[in-house]
């Protein structure tokens, strides 16, 4: 299947705007402190591919830790295991090391704790670019692993990183290390933009979130609509998985006046979830959403996000994706020739199940010859469906974060 025949953006439609990543409105007034703290984030090693190469990567992984130590022997060294592997810290070298056991999520962590923050590092996780975009100094080795992941392993993660500067990537233990933070601005484009849509909508603002990622940059959006519009009713729709597991819903609710939790579905053939989707699209259907209500979904492939943007067409749907996500899953035509595969499931609710739900029509898409990525999203070009669009990056400073960086790419070949 030649992904390319579903262009993921209609370029005739003007209506797509990229912005920084929001935490300014939750964090300008933040005391700065000594900054004293350095994170190593972990990754999900047990969940890798069985073509890498697990010695050479633990192998690896310890000599950047070796690196951390030796650039910053007199910082607070933390680790920080990634949320899925917990287990990954017993195959590592962690002399100096203070393991951070909490279960929040990397972007709560550094809501929390980037006023202490000097220093972020990572093999591959996103944990890396989140950090960078809170205003750290942040690094990404995962130059240094492209042989012990693969070439197709590689190209898959080093695709999940669009827009970050070359000073991110670290692809050799001998450089010395160039600090990249940049200062908080605020996005004043990002902020017009949303009055802008204050002042079109009267009514409610509902919010819709599935993947942990987006907690802060949901809490930070509210935070600056407060801001802008005391009054304006904000309520929270969550798409509920394992994950949540590791956020304190406590910390959400004093930015919402209600906060409603649906199950999260993913494609399948089995009749118990095959029931328990149409009778949450039937919920979904009977909420209260007016003409006036402003939907601003950051979990736009989810079976109930489609169904509050299928259902709900009188009010402005605004979707929120990072840079990362409209790259991979939209911006299509770079992936050249490379060949995806369709399940049962995904041809199911795509031919049969959406189209009797009056749902719009998503793809579920895996890479053909292996499990490598998995591409979900909607049929049509998104920005069809939504008002507006808005793409949230890196802080854009110093360096042109927007286009991938040639130079780097051609050192890692």
């Amino acid at each position: 299947m030649n992904i390319q025949k579903y262009p993921g953006i209609n370029e005739k439609i003007k209506n797509i705007h990229r912005a920084d990543l929001p935490y300014f409105w939750l964090l300008k007034e933040a005391g700065y402190k000594e900054k004293n703290q350095i994170i190593f984030f972990g990754g999900a090693s047990k969940d890798f591919d069985s073509s890498v190469d697990m010695p050479a990567y633990i192998k690896m992984t310890n000599r950047c830790l070796d690196y951390v130590r030796q650039h910053f022997g007199n910082y607070e060294l933390y680790y920080k295991p990634h949320p899925a592997d917990p287990d990954e810290q017993k195959l590592l070298d962690l002399r100096l090391f203070k393991v951070i056991n909490e279960k929040n999520n990397a972007e709560m962590f550094l809501l929390k704790n980037t006023v202490r923050i000097k220093c972020a590092f990572a093999v591959n996780s996103w944990a890396a670019a989140s950090a960078y975009g809170f205003g750290i100094s942040s690094y990404l080795f995962l130059p240094l692993f492209k042989n012990i992941f693969g070439e197709k392993v590689f190209a898959a993660i080093f695709d999940c990183f669009p827009g970050m500067p070359e000073s991110f990537f670290i692809d050799n233990l001998e450089r010395p290390l160039i600090e990249n933070a940049v200062d908080f601005q605020k996005d004043e484009i990002f902020e017009e933009n949303f009055r802008r849509i204050l002042n079109e909508k009267s009514g409610k603002i509902w919010f819709v979130i599935a993947i942990t990622d987006y907690v802060a940059i949901i809490m930070s959006l509210a935070k600056m609509i407060k801001l802008i519009d005391p009054a304006r009713p904000l309520n929270l729709i969550i798409f509920k998985h394992h994950r949540w597991d590791s956020v304190d819903l406590g910390e959400l609710k004093p930015h919402f006046k209600e906060i409603l939790i649906f199950p999260r579905l993913f494609y399948s053939l089995r009749p118990s979830r095959l029931i328990k989707a149409i009778k949450m699209a039937r919920a979904i259907k009977n909420l209260k959403i007016g003409a006036e209500d402003i939907i601003v979904g950051a979990s736009h492939f989810e079976l109930a996000e489609n169904c509050l943007i299928s259902y709900h067409k009188s009010a402005k749907k605004i979707a929120l994706l990072t840079e990362k996500e409209f790259h991979l899953f939209y911006e299509t035509e770079h992936y050249g020739d490379v060949n995806f595969r369709q399940n049962k499931a995904g041809l199911f609710y795509n031919k049969i199940l959406e189209p009797l739900l009056g749902l719009h029509r998503t793809l579920f898409f895996s890479q053909a010859g292996g499990d490598i990525f998995n591409l979900t999203r909607y049929q049509r070009p998104l920005n069809e469906l939504y008002e507006e669009v808005y793409i949230l990056g890196a802080p854009r400073t110093n360096e042109n974060l927007l286009n991938r960086n040639v130079a780097l790419l051609q050192r890692v070949k």
